[in-house]
């Protein structure tokens, strides 16, 4: 083939190449692009992220802009997909970007939080984010904790809490789930006192 023939061949050939090339880029584009999903955290085991259960049972690993969130949360976040490598698993795994919804009940009706009326996740959980009782450094009244023991009702209405270092909590808030005498984790933001006297947690969540 002549060096002209070759320049021809170019000069037609270079046009169709570009042309295809902008066909796929927007596919490319809508690949990465992100999508809200919901469900219930959980701790996973096998790998380093937290696993998102949906509401018609599929499963999906999750990483990235999780802090302040806790195994049981009921979110709805948003994810894109990113390599399983990053979970130290093979396969498919969802980076969350934003954390659009932090649901108060099963039935998505009302919230602890929405990105639509309490700006950024982040400053939601700023002043909110100890785990433990352990990591307590005395009381804060914006600290979220969670805290193992044996549920009690007195009778005085006055709940609490008896954790298994013999500290008594009094309970305010969410009580709907309270069971008496039920050993269980109770979630909730720390203050000092309350009208039955001692360290108060108002409730979030119980779970048994």
């Amino acid at each position: 083939m002549s060096i002209s023939t070759q320049k021809r061949h170019t000069r037609l050939f270079a046009p169709a190449l570009l042309f295809a090339v902008s066909l796929l880029l927007p596919a490319v584009a809508r690949a990465d692009v992100g999508y809200a999903i919901d469900g219930y955290l959980s701790n996973d085991r096998n790998s380093d992220c937290m696993i998102l259960r949906e509401h018609d049972g599929g499963t999906r690993l999750v990483s990235g802009d999780i802090g302040g969130l806790q195994p049981g949360d009921h979110v709805r976040i948003y994810v894109h997909s990113v390599p399983g490598s990053v979970c130290n698993v093979r396969g498919n795994a969802y980076e969350v970007t934003e954390v659009l919804t932090l649901w108060a009940d099963d039935r998505h009706r009302t919230t602890y939080y929405d990105h639509l009326t309490d700006g950024s996740f982040d400053n939601y959980t700023g002043r909110r984010n100890a785990s433990t009782y352990r990591n307590e450094v005395g009381f804060n009244n914006e600290s979220l904790v969670s805290l193992r023991g044996r549920l009690h009702d007195d009778g005085r209405a006055c709940p609490y809490l008896r954790t298994n270092d013999g500290r008594a909590w009094s309970l305010v808030g969410d009580l709907d789930n309270f069971r008496d005498n039920a050993r269980a984790r109770v979630t909730g933001w720390t203050t000092n006192s309350s009208r039955c006297g001692g360290p108060t947690l108002e409730v979030r969540d119980i779970r048994y």
